[in-house]
């Protein structure tokens, strides 16, 4: 919901030289599309202390968890250059349907309080589920089933 407040996550998990990595590489990237050539790929998702646009201690394992048999650990790196600017909360308040929102009350990727101001801003009915679990939690066991039936149940009441 918030790129920017994504971005002092990173600092907080990763700190500054992850972000000046993850910066090089981007700009690597952009040079790279300027002369035509193939995009410079980083890793996704990666351990503590490695590079990649994830990772605290349960981005790997999580993302491995349901990225499926297809899915390659990569993405192009000028993607951590925009991520700033990706800032769904600077629109909510034009949002004058009903939203709802999923939030995983630990997670250190996609900050809590970022969906809480859109909730907040949005002028239409909001619907807030709060699960006690972090990032990836939410995609596999209870909590999905729990996220899953809570949205078919908000979709059926529109």
């Amino acid at each position: 919901m918030d790129g920017f407040a994504a971005v002092l996550q990173v600092w907080n998990y990763a700190g500054p030289r992850q972000l000046a990595r993850l910066a090089v590489h981007g700009l690597l990237d952009v040079g790279r599309a300027v002369v035509g050539r193939t995009p410079h790929t980083i890793p996704l998702v990666g351990p503590p202390g490695a590079l990649g646009a994830m990772t605290t201690a349960d981005s790997e394992p999580g993302y491995t968890t349901i990225g499926g048999p297809s899915w390659v650990n990569a993405l192009s790196a000028r993607t951590a250059l925009t991520m700033p600017m990706n800032r769904p909360v600077a629109r909510a308040k034009r949002l004058r349907m009903p939203v709802m929102l999923v939030v995983a009350n630990y997670d250190e990727i996609a900050p809590p309080p970022a969906m809480d101001r859109v909730a907040k801003r949005v002028r239409g009915r909001v619907e807030v589920l709060r699960l006690d679990v972090g990032h990836f939690d939410i995609y596999v066991g209870d909590p999905f089933e729990q996220s899953v039936n809570a949205q078919a149940e908000f979709l059926r009441s529109l």
